[in-house]
């Protein structure tokens, strides 16, 4: 007999802070519960998803007293992937609230400037230049993006708005090239890197690449001006 999967609790919450990661944080029954895509003072009903470490985490499904400094997000795979956490708060309250946490923990090494500068950024989008992540073969489709809040599961990406361009468009190329290799369920995962010169990927893989495998490697790294590194153990197993 096949077990049925219980349906996720639903209840009305207020959020009291944002901790360190950008989730809301409540109080259920003298207990925290952490909220993805909640903003302090607002009342949400609140999906609760699982519980690790005697801590629960929860999707916000509807915002029924918004902050006024949320924001419709600007991609359109959150909540759901993890590489973010804050899309949903207006930029200046995200630097603040970045700032705070730089404040936070130097008073915990006694460490209290006199005064602040201003925070100071470039860009909202396309400035990050490293990133991990995983790789999952489903079926006969191969999925390479972040990780899913609150989960193993690798989110369906195409595109992630807050890379770099240049690191955003080798993730559909990524999942192409995987899918043909002869050990595509052994790659967990890759991270990228981008200098001002060059843009690195570091492959982990847990089984032998073919020589045929290595020759798309070589091709892949040819047309798309990358350095391949590939990493079968620890970090003194890299070979380029």
């Amino acid at each position: 007999m096949s077990r049925q999967r219980a349906t996720p609790r639903e209840l009305d919450v207020t959020i009291n802070a944002l901790n360190a990661e950008g989730l809301g944080v409540a109080d259920l029954d003298g207990k925290p519960l952490h909220v993805r895509n909640g903003l302090p003072g607002e009342t949400v009903t609140a999906r609760i998803l699982k519980r690790r470490k005697g801590v629960r985490y929860a999707d916000a499904v509807d915002v029924v007293h918004p902050n006024v400094g949320r924001r419709g997000p600007a991609c359109a795979y959150f909540p759901r992937c993890g590489g973010c956490n804050m899309h949903h708060m207006d930029y200046a309250r995200q630097l603040q609230h970045k700032q705070q946490q730089l404040q936070d923990a130097l008073a915990l090494h006694e460490v209290r400037p006199v005064s602040w500068a201003p925070p100071r950024s470039a860009v909202r989008l396309g400035y990050r230049r490293k990133a991990r992540l995983g790789v999952r073969l489903v079926g006969d489709q191969v999925l390479v993006g972040f990780r899913e809040s609150f989960s193993n599961r690798v989110a369906k990406l195409s595109h992630c708005v807050v890379l770099t361009p240049a690191l955003s468009a080798l993730i559909s190329p990524l999942k192409q090239l995987l899918s043909q290799f002869s050990i595509a369920g052994q790659i967990p995962q890759i991270e990228l890197a981008q200098g001002d010169v060059q843009i690195a990927m570091l492959v982990r893989h847990l089984a032998p690449f073919t020589a045929q495998d290595m020759t798309l490697w070589r091709q892949f790294a040819r047309q798309h001006d990358v350095e391949v590194l590939l990493q079968s153990g620890g970090y003194d197993t890299l070979v380029g």
